[in-house]
Order: structure tokens, then sequence, then C-alpha cells
């Protein structure tokens, strides 16, 4: 009995010491296997921050790339923009060179026109002048001359009433004033369009500033023949009373 209990003893014993060597065994296995596992984090959180860093960098350069794109496009455009501005300036300082070389050249020959209008104006005022004087002499002495006289001054006072309102002179002061005023008779027919010839030069002669005795040397007519006639004139137009006939025609 006694060799049966030793034997199971020491088996127990044995067991235990089998038991403990195992569970050390393991335990060892298992320190170990966690260190692998913690340097296998350790190694993944490393792998993981070099790749994050790496693509950090990756987009800390694309973004520099970008910028520099950017930056180099932004130039582009400003220079592009700052030539194009120039180009024009200079586009419009030629333009307005130009303008003004027309505009001097056009007020040039406007006022060139305008004293050639006012010199022949003024020429056929002395004429009309001349002619209306002798004229006067030449019926004074038809009244006063011999019956077979009378009929040959009668008829040289007839050319000069024709030569004083001749056709022609007319003709030729309103080619040239309309070549001054190209839109006047345009407008002035906005008030009426049923202006006669002598209408048109009355008002011609008013828009340029004639006195009423060098107009009424113009028509041929006394002054208070031109003072119907302007009366006339004022009521085609609808000029209301008190409104002054010369500031009206100014205006157009």
């Amino acid at each position: 009995m006694k060799r049966y209990d030793s034997a199971y003893h020491y088996s127990e014993l044995g067991r235990n010491i089998f038991l403990q060597i195992f569970t050390e065994d393991n335990n060892k296995q298992l320190a170990l296997l966690q260190t692998l596992f913690e340097i296998q984090q350790k190694d993944d959180a490393i792998e993981r921050f070099e790749n994050d860093r790496q693509a950090n960098h990756y987009i800390i350069l694309a973004t520099v790339l970008i910028i520099i794109l950017l930056i180099a496009l932004a130039a582009s455009i400003i220079s592009r923009q700052r030539l194009k501005i120039r180009n024009e300036q200079k586009l419009n300082e030629q333009n307005q060179t130009l303008y003004e070389a027309q505009k001097s050249a056009i007020n040039a020959e406007l006022e060139l026109k305008s004293k050639e209008l006012t010199n022949n104006t003024l020429h056929v005022i002395q004429s009309n002048q001349f002619l209306d004087e002798l004229r006067a002499e030449l019926l004074t002495m038809v009244k006063d001359d011999k019956r077979d006289q009378k009929k040959q001054l009668q008829q040289i006072v007839q050319k000069i009433n024709q030569n004083i309102n001749h056709d022609s002179h007319w003709k030729e002061f309103t080619n040239m004033f309309e070549q001054l005023h190209q839109t006047f008779f345009d407008n002035l027919k906005k008030y009426c369009d049923d202006l006669t010839a002598n209408d048109l030069r009355l008002v011609a002669l008013i828009k340029m500033n004639l006195s009423s005795k060098d107009m009424a040397l113009l028509f041929g007519i006394s002054q208070d023949s031109l003072r119907v006639s302007r009366y006339r004139l004022r009521k085609k137009l609808n000029i209301e009373q008190g409104e002054n006939l010369s500031s009206f025609i100014q205006t157009l």
C-alpha cells in the first residue's frame, strides 16, 4: 500500500512538474507572441507613419506645383491684360489723334466755307445796294426825262430788278449754306413742311445773323415788306407770341 501511495505521489509530482514546465513554456511563448505582436504593431505604425509622411510630402509637392502653375497662369493673364490695355490705349491715342486731325480739317474747311459764304453774301449785298441806288437814280431820271428815253430807262430798271434777286445767286448761296449747316433745313421742316423758297432763304439769312437792312437788300424789297415776311414766317412756324424768331432759328 505504501508502495502504491509512493507511486501516486511521484506521479502527481511529475505531473505537476510537467504542468509547471508546460505552463512556463506557454507563458514564455505567450510573452514572445505578445512581444512579436507589439513589434508588428510598432512596425505597422511606423510603416503607416512613413506612408502618411510620404503621402503628405506628395500632397505638399502637388500643392506647391499647383500654386506655382496658378501664379504663372495669373502672371500670364495679367501680362496679356496689360499688353491688351497698352494696345488699346495706343489705339485710342491714335484714333484720338486721327479724330483731332480730322476735326481740325473739318473745322478749317467749315471756317473757309463760312468765310466764303459770308464774303459772297456781302458781295451780293454790296452789289444789290449799288443796284438799288442806281435804280433809284434811274427812276428819278424816268420821271424827269423825255418820253422817248423813258422806255429805255424803264428797261434798264427792269434788268436791275431782275439782277437784284437773281435765282442763280440764291442757288449758289443755298448750296454753300447747306454744306455748312447740313441738317438745318431738315430740322426746320419738322416744324413746317410747306415753306416756300423765299421762306427758306429768309430763315437762312436770319441764321447768319444778317441785319434787316442787309436782308432787305438781298431780297430787293423794303424793310417794311421784310417785316411782313418775318411775320408770315412766324405764323407758319407756330412761334408763340413773345418768343424771338431769331433765337428760335438759332436753336435749329
